[in-house]
């Protein structure tokens, strides 16, 4: 999985500044610290970060419109954890159309290039009740953050 995540970094920094829908960022030497904009799967997000607590709050700025069915709207929290030293974790959420955001564990880093990954098993849902029913692998597991260089929409 490592070498996945190495692999798919060194893509997007080949591949150039252009990410999915149009979200546009410059590459540029890794900053000291956590910016507060970043690029998740299309969206732009914000995130907040406490240096003398460790907390750090990433939320939807500007989410891809796929992502209204399913309730997600500027200010929609994504994840709430900490940073203790080189390890951030916390809970992510998944987003359903006929399911409250559902909270599950997540551990990660902030690598080389400034990108944060975090991953965890993510929650499959009963439809019916909104349970969860297991923790799988899939999309959910897997959330990879970008720094955002552009100029914020």
């Amino acid at each position: 999985m490592r070498r996945l995540v190495a692999t798919a970094a060194a893509l997007l920094a080949t591949l150039g500044p252009v990410l999915a829908d149009g979200v546009r960022a410059r590459p540029r030497p890794a900053p000291a610290g956590p910016l507060p904009l970043l690029v998740h799967n299309g969206s732009l997000m914000r995130q907040a970060f406490d240096p003398t607590s460790g907390n750090l709050l990433i939320q939807y700025k500007d989410p891809r419109p796929g992502l209204w069915p399913v309730g997600v709207i500027p200010g929609t929290v994504l994840f709430d954890g900490q940073i203790q030293g080189p390890v951030i974790a916390g809970t992510a959420f998944v987003f359903s159309g006929f399911c409250l955001p559902t909270p599950y564990r997540v551990i990660g880093e902030v690598l080389p290039d400034g990108a944060l990954v975090l991953r965890g098993p993510a929650p499959l849902l009963d439809p019916y009740s909104c349970n969860v029913i297991t923790l799988v692998a899939s999309y959910n597991s897997e959330l990879l953050f970008v720094p955002y260089y552009g100029e914020p929409r």
